[in-house]
């Protein structure tokens, strides 16, 4: 989680959060809630930030590219409906930054929204 990444990061800061996905994979043609993808945040200027899950179960990486789905297997799951998404899109980014978990090597970044956060981290 280096320089590139925290510049995409923190350009988000100032803008609002207009819509929140994940990325799901299905299993039985369902989608598996036990599974979290990759998170795609879209912004009030139309930009994009997907946060996803490195395999060495410790970091996560950042794009500014829309999530593509090219199977079947994942689905686009919008979080708009959940309570917690609830209380932060629609506000405005006030800060952000990497965010250790439980004082382990395991990071993530945090997004602030005024006294509301939202966390994405690996947790292994």
């Amino acid at each position: 989680m280096g320089g590139a990444a925290t510049s995409i990061v923190s350009a988000t800061i100032g803008k609002i959060l207009t819509a929140a996905c994940r990325a799901d994979f299905m299993v039985d043609g369902l989608p598996n809630a036990d599974d979290l993808g990759p998170l795609e945040l879209t912004f009030n200027d139309g930009s994009i930030i997907v946060l996803s899950l490195v395999s060495d179960g410790v970091n996560v990486t950042s794009d500014s590219s829309p999530l593509i789905f090219s199977s079947d297997t994942w689905c686009r799951i919008d979080l708009a409906e959940q309570e917690d998404f609830q209380r932060i899109i629609g506000r405005k980014v006030t800060a952000c930054d990497q965010w250790i978990w439980d004082g382990q090597d395991r990071t993530g970044w945090r997004f602030w929204f005024a006294k509301e956060s939202l966390c994405y981290f690996n947790a292994g």
